[in-house]
């Protein structure tokens, strides 16, 4: 049996066990520690699960075999870049300055190239996740870019009573510059995918549609580029986005229900909401007038407000994110007949604060701090067909 590398002293375990008590993990033989990504893996459950695996090893393993939401969505493959991007430049700065190991982590994908792949893995392929994380393996890369092509490798087979049938990227990731200029070519690579679904005649893909997510990338970009830096360093922040269909009998209605539904997501590792907007005389006074205990969630709430940006001497013409907010907020009378319902929603993730804008209510949480800010923009068009 191999030898197992030495575990954590005791009084870190007792510093860290309880914040991650939620965290799923199993000790190998092989010297690896096992984080599993799973159907509730957001960016921060898996850094998380990430940190509690190293405790028992340094060097760890993700897990891609399993339970990844079939036909993955954006926000799921920018999550697994960024918690990678978390472990790298946070969580590892912090073990060593405590004497720790640095987290080594790597990837865990079908051993075979032969082996059947889960159809959520085929599409974090399709969505270019092997192009940006840095721990897969050549051979790794390989292989999620031979299941990413259609028919090259054998499938799952659906068994869920209301399976995901069809996925359509609208676009794979991309990374979003804050040089002059950069957003010319982006937007217009999504503008010419966004024009040859309008050609192809599919389902639910107008005029309105190209508009609100043109909205959304034009909108989330330009953030990205003009917010998250100080003008120390360039950014780094990186914008996806996918559509899947799922046709399914409703039962009890006597009913076949189609959705279309559409992930859009665009995050950064940049200097996150709260630091942006404290940076101007103005909003650093509104700010100041919460505890710091609630300042972040006051700082989203404050971000999305018409008039509001964190340019100095620019006050009065912030309106990017106030558009997004409208975007969802129209969904609700969106619907164009009473057989089809349109409902969306926008997550915005910075500085620990979580805030759900949806087309009624709103929902805040409180979430592990990462790095930047995550925005990630959901919408469905659900049409219900009598059988």
């Amino acid at each position: 049996m191999a030898r197992r590398t030495a575990v954590i002293p005791n009084q870190e375990q007792a510093i860290q066990l309880p914040l991650f008590a939620d965290a799923r993990t199993e000790q190998r033989d092989d010297e690896v520690a096992i984080a599993r990504h799973t159907r509730d893996s957001t960016a921060s459950i898996l850094v998380r699960r990430i940190e509690c695996a190293a405790q028992r090893n340094s060097r760890v393993m993700v897990d891609l075999r399993g339970d990844i939401t079939q036909f993955a969505t954006s926000a799921q493959v920018l999550d697994l870049i960024l918690a990678e991007r978390t472990v790298e430049t946070d969580v590892n700065q912090v073990r060593t300055f405590r004497g720790l190991r640095p987290i080594s982590l790597g990837y865990l994908l079908p051993d075979d190239r032969l082996a059947r792949a889960s159809s959520g893995l085929a599409d974090v392929g399709r969505l270019g996740a092997q192009n940006f994380l840095h721990g897969l393996d050549d051979r790794q890369r390989a292989l999620l870019m031979k299941i990413a092509r259609p028919n090259s490798i054998p499938i799952h087979p659906v068994t869920d009573e209301s399976p995901e049938v069809g996925d359509v990227t609208l676009l794979p990731v991309e990374r979003v510059g804050s040089a002059p200029g950069a957003l010319t070519p982006l937007v217009a690579q999504v503008h010419e995918r966004l024009e040859k679904l309008l050609r192809r005649g599919m389902p639910g893909v107008d005029d309105t549609y190209v508009t609100r997510l043109l909205t959304f990338f034009e909108e989330t970009a330009a953030n990205v580029r003009d917010h998250a830096g100080d003008g120390a360093w360039p950014l780094e922040g990186y914008i996806v986005g996918n559509r899947t269909f799922r046709r399914y009998r409703d039962h009890r209605r006597a009913q076949w229900v189609e959705v279309y539904t559409t992930y859009l997501a665009c995050y950064d590792f940049g200097r996150g909401i709260l630091l942006a907007l404290s940076s101007t005389p103005q909003q650093a006074r509104e700010l100041a007038k919460h505890p710091a205990a609630t300042r972040s969630e006051a700082a989203l709430r404050l971000a999305i407000r018409p008039g509001v940006t964190s340019i100095v001497g620019a006050e009065g013409r912030g309106g990017g994110l106030p558009r997004l907010v409208e975007l969802v907020r129209s969904l609700a009378g969106a619907q164009d007949d009473r057989n089809t319902q349109i409902r969306g929603g926008l997550r915005l993730v910075s500085s620990g604060a979580c805030l759900d804008l949806l087309g009624a209510a709103d929902a805040f949480c409180e979430d592990r701090i990462l790095p930047g800010t995550q925005l990630q923009l959901r919408f469905d068009t659900i049409t219900r067909l009598s059988l």
